[in-house]
């Protein structure tokens, strides 16, 4: 419990903040006027500058894009990141379906020898999950030739919205910190080095958020608003669009709560009758709908072409069919399929045996679920700072919200609040839980931690005072964040150069290329070994598996792999013999083929 408690606050980032804590209370309490002058004069040319860019309406956001998407190529710095999770891989196939011009795949001849994590074989070829990501990588691979620019695009348009998301809410020079904080955030560089990606769903989260957010406070002015309030009611729809096609669980409930907000804005909004209030909402739920109907259709015909069914996902489809342990903890654990490979029946054995014995009594459940919210905000307030301040300023949360920016009743703020709280409970009953599930809620934790940060700041003293705590504590924000970040880049850097926790998969990659550049066609049989770990997976192909150069397969026994050898013939054919995954895999000839060859 102590490890799950330490988790939650990491020493470095805790004593950092900590640290800017402190610097805040002494600012607040001992600063001078003399001092308060300083920081005014040091902060002036920063607030000229900052000036002239938001004078230009676009300027923001295209410095907040390019400075997000050079953040990502610090990563590559050492070359670029290899797949090594089940799900990358399983998206890497949906990305290649896309960019070759199809929805899906027809199921392989031998397809049993090509089984694998998160990867429907039957009724079709195809990846289990939404196909957002999977687009996002195919424009990658179509634009430069390489997956991984998809996740960084998708990862600068996430930061990019998010400021527009928080311009809905915090003043201008606050939403720019929370979109510097999140271009800096370990947790997004981390989704910006990996093919599953995150940065979408913050990217659909964002513009739920900022329409909301906008929806809420507009109608104040109109009776019955007008373009502009369309404009953002259609921006809310294409946010729940992208988030029904990244992360459709988490995106429903961030989706619900803000949509709730907005709605209950409007209603309780004064100077309209009850018809009025009615005839904005429908308005609103009209405009937000066209999008989110196009959006169903589009997932009607994936979910067809894929599973044969206009209702029924490919995720579901794939859970029917491997998976025993259920979404939530509340479902019961359903009678384990039947699975041919001993490897595939180890990796979800293991699920039905772990995941079970947690929730076995009432203690262990409440243990189990108080770890899962721990470590979601682990990941999420990577600056406990961030934490820290939604508790110290809820006594001025109020007395701000009435005096400028964002939601002007304090009711408001605290359902927002009450939402997040809401939102960290709910995804802490899945079974599963990884930081990227959080990634539609990222908007709304900045707009909540800045906006407590700001509350600090006002919680009493003279104006002079407030405007010098003001400038001492963006500072220290900005640099804390910086300083975590550039330490977060380090530590990955490193990780790369040594190899660490990733030996197998540049080891694949590395095999992959030195058969291609052989200039034949080459099948691998892949033969695991009782020290093979489940989770360093091997057997992974692309859309199109007949014209492949590299096929990789699983070994079935001499008479099932006599048949996959007939099945795509002229292929140099060989086996891999895969041990312990932290030593080189053993390569050599097939023994069928050594008379003779192929």
């Amino acid at each position: 419990m102590l490890f799950h408690l330490s988790n939650l606050f990491r020493l470095p980032s805790l004593a950092a903040s900590l640290a800017v804590l402190a610097a805040m209370v002494a600012a607040r309490h001992l600063l001078s006027p003399a001092a308060g002058r300083l920081l005014r004069s040091v902060w002036v040319r920063v607030d000229r500058w900052g000036n002239r860019v938001s004078a230009v309406t676009w300027l923001p956001y295209a410095l907040i894009f390019c400075t997000s998407l050079l953040v990502c190529l610090l990563g590559a710095l050492r070359g670029v990141a290899a797949p090594e999770a089940h799900d990358e891989f399983s998206y890497l196939l949906a990305a290649d379906t896309f960019v070759r011009g199809r929805l899906t795949n027809p199921t392989p001849a031998c397809w049993e020898h090509f089984e694998t994590f998160h990867v429907l074989m039957r009724p079709t070829y195809a990846s289990k999950y939404p196909p957002m990501q999977g687009l996002t990588l195919a424009l990658g691979q179509v634009l430069t030739g390489h997956p991984i620019a998809g996740v960084w695009l998708g990862v600068a348009a996430g930061c990019t919205a998010v400021y527009w998301a928080l311009r809905g809410g915090l003043p201008r020079r606050w939403a720019g910190i929370g979109a510097l904080i999140c271009v800096l955030h370990p947790l997004i560089f981390d989704w910006s080095q990996s093919y599953w990606g995150g940065g979408v769903a913050v990217f659909g989260g964002a513009l739920v958020l900022g329409a909301a957010l906008r929806i809420a406070g507009a109608p104040r002015a109109l009776p019955l608003p007008g373009r502009r309030f369309a404009l953002h009611a259609l921006m809310l729809g294409c946010g729940l669009a992208i988030l029904a096609n990244t992360r459709p669980f988490e995106g429903a409930i961030v989706g619900l709560i803000l949509c709730v907000f907005a709605a209950r804005s409007i209603w309780r909004s004064r100077g309209r009758t009850a018809p009025e209030r009615v005839a904005v909402l429908l308005r609103a739920a009209a405009v937000a709908a066209v999008p989110l109907v196009l959006a169903v259709c589009w997932m009607a015909v994936y979910n067809r072409a894929v599973t044969g069914s206009p209702l029924r996902m490919p995720y579901m489809e794939h859970t029917k069919q491997y998976e025993a342990v259920p979404l939530f903890l509340f479902q019961k654990v359903s009678k384990a399929p039947g699975y041919a490979d001993p490897t595939i029946a180890s990796f979800y054995s293991e699920a039905i045996r772990t995941i079970p014995a947690q929730y076995a009594t009432p203690s262990r459940t409440f243990q189990a679920i108080f770890f899962r919210i721990c470590y979601a905000l682990t990941f999420l307030f990577e600056f406990p700072l961030l934490l820290f301040s939604l508790a110290g300023a809820a006594p001025w949360l109020g007395r701000l919200s009435r005096r400028e920016h964002g939601p002007r009743r304090p009711a408001a703020w605290v359902s927002l609040a009450g939402g997040f709280g809401f939102f960290i409970v709910l995804i802490s009953l899945c079974n599963y839980m990884l930081p990227h599930y959080t990634a539609p809620a990222v908007p709304l934790m900045l707009l909540l931690s800045l906006q407590g940060l700001r509350a600090l700041c006002y919680s009493g003293g003279s104006i002079a005072r407030t405007s010098a705590t003001l400038r001492l504590v963006q500072f220290l924000v900005l640099l804390l964040a910086l300083l975590l970040f550039l330490g977060k880049v380090g530590t990955f850097l490193s990780r790369r150069q040594s190899g660490d926790g990733s030996a197998w998969a540049a080891e694949r990659v590395r095999l992959q290329q030195s058969l291609i550049a052989d200039g034949r066609k080459h099948l691998v049989i892949v033969r695991y070994l009782p020290k093979h770990s489940h989770h360093s997976e091997w057997v992974y192909n692309r859309a199109d598996i007949a014209s492949a150069v590299v096929v990789w397969a699983r070994d079935r026994g001499a008479e099932a792999n006599a048949r996959l050898i007939a099945s795509y013939p002229g292929r140099a054919v060989h086996l891999l013999t895969v041990d312990d995954d932290l030593q080189p895999p053993v390569l050599s000839e097939y023994p069928s083929t050594r008379r003779g060859g192929l």
